[in-house]
């Protein structure tokens, strides 16, 4: 299990993604606007799921309860770089910003902030 490198558009850095395992997680800042890049070179399409260790549900008015404990799925292609936005829309999913990584193994991932 790897922590997930986090960089801010405020600084000049060297960007060093890591190689996802099975279970890898992040902690992200709630308040701030963050975006996973991930890189699949694997020989196959990959499913990242990107569970928050808090989320449970949430209730929508006229829909009723719906259950985030399951995270949210993003496809990644092969040989697809993707960026995905963790934050306004996503932010239920996001639970308190303590995120763990599955699916995608063998993929590349980091993360920035604004």
């Amino acid at each position: 299990m790897a922590v997930v490198n986090k960089y801010t558009f405020n600084n000049d850095d060297v960007i060093v993604p890591i190689t996802l395992g099975a279970s890898d997680t992040a902690v992200l800042s709630t308040s701030k606007t963050s975006v996973i890049v991930v890189a699949n070179d694997t020989a196959g399409a990959l499913t990242l799921n990107i569970r928050g260790d808090t989320a449970t549900s949430v209730d929508c008015p006229g829909v009723g309860d719906i259950d985030l404990t399951g995270g949210l799925d993003v496809l990644v292609g092969i040989g697809e770089t993707r960026k995905y936005r963790l934050s306004e829309a996503r932010k239920a999913w996001l639970g308190d910003g303590n995120i763990t990584l599955t699916g995608a193994t063998g993929a590349t991932a980091y993360i920035l902030e604004t």
